[in-house]
């Protein structure tokens, strides 16, 4: 954990934002040396820029021309991708009704000016490192120790999101339910580490095969899996899956209790339609968990595929 700490704290980036030049030099001259920095003059740009690469960090003022500070923190923590980010706050002012301000808008911190430079960079260390290793703690929580996938809690806190996204864009969702075959008789025959080595190669070859930034695949719990793949209709989810199948066939895992002598898998396989997607997970998962039993029903290392959308009258 401490090694992926100080991997992330190596590589973590801080967005300034000032519409003074020379300040904008001051500050980057204080904390490029330890952190990646990007400096921005205009606040609405600066906005936009957090979007499309969003930072660890930001460093705003608060008097600028066009945009006040405590309006682009107020959108900033408007927007779902940056709510988390901690903002530092930069003024000449500190009187009360200034501080006040600044807390309301949100932000973690705020520095006076004229600012001290061992102040300031001992001030975005310190909620750099904090931020940091919630950020890890958190995925910890959510990742499975043996697969290094995410976990069943982490798929249910993301199932929620996935579909607000796909009902808002008027976009399909699929689910994938992927179940190693005979894997009992394996645990059986070869024991259980080498069992634990068994998920990890499968979970390794699930991760490589759904690359796509949107997808997520998760370890459902023992020999099951669980992928969420936004955006994608019958026939992508038809694509992808007989990628999956052949893939892990193909890697030919020695499996001696099973029909062809090597690992394989069996794939339930269900498109929601947008407007059909069910409110709870529990509700998504049942119905792709009886396309899965319909695929060992039908002899395993297969797949079935449903579909659900709106009737047409």
């Amino acid at each position: 954990m401490l090694d992926e700490l100080e991997e992330r704290y190596n590589n973590a980036r801080v967005l300034i934002i000032d519409d003074d030049p020379m300040n904008l030099e001051l500050l980057d001259t204080c904390l490029s040396e330890t952190f990646q920095t990007e400096l921005v003059q205009d606040g609405r740009e600066a906005v936009k820029r957090a979007n499309d690469n969003i930072p660890d960090l930001i460093l705003l003022d608060i008097m600028m021309e066009g945009i006040s500070g405590w309006e682009i923190c107020q959108q900033m923590k408007s927007s779902p991708p940056l709510a988390h980010i901690p903002i530092l706050f930069i003024t000449s002012h500190d009187n009360d009704d200034t501080q006040i301000r600044c807390w309301e808008a949100g932000c973690a911190d705020f520095i006076t000016k004229p600012f001290n430079f061992v102040t300031l960079e001992h001030r975005v260390k310190m909620h750099m490192r904090y931020k940091l290793t919630t950020e890890l703690l958190t995925t910890l929580s959510t990742r499975d120790g043996l697969t290094q996938l995410s976990n069943r809690r982490a798929l249910d806190n993301t199932y929620p999101m996935l579909k607000g996204v796909c009902q808002r864009n008027g976009h399909p969702l699929s689910l994938l339910m992927i179940d190693i075959d005979h894997f009992k008789q394996y645990n059986d025959h070869y024991g259980h580490l080498q069992g634990d080595k068994c998920l990890q190669q499968v979970a390794k070859i699930l991760k490589s095969t759904i690359k796509r930034t949107s997808d997520r695949v998760f370890r459902y719990g023992g020999e099951e899996f669980t992928a969420l793949l936004p955006n994608t209709d019958r026939e992508g989810a038809q694509k992808i899956t007989v990628v999956l199948l052949n893939t892990i066939s193909g890697q030919h895992i020695e499996h001696q209790s099973a029909p062809l002598g090597h690992v394989t898998v069996s794939i339930g396989v269900t498109t929601f339609d947008w407007a059909k997607l069910p409110q709870h997970l529990d509700e998504a998962i049942e119905v792709a968990d009886h396309a899965l039993y319909d695929a060992k029903q039908a002899g395993r290392n297969c797949f079935i595929l449903t579909e659900v959308k709106p009737c047409h009258h």
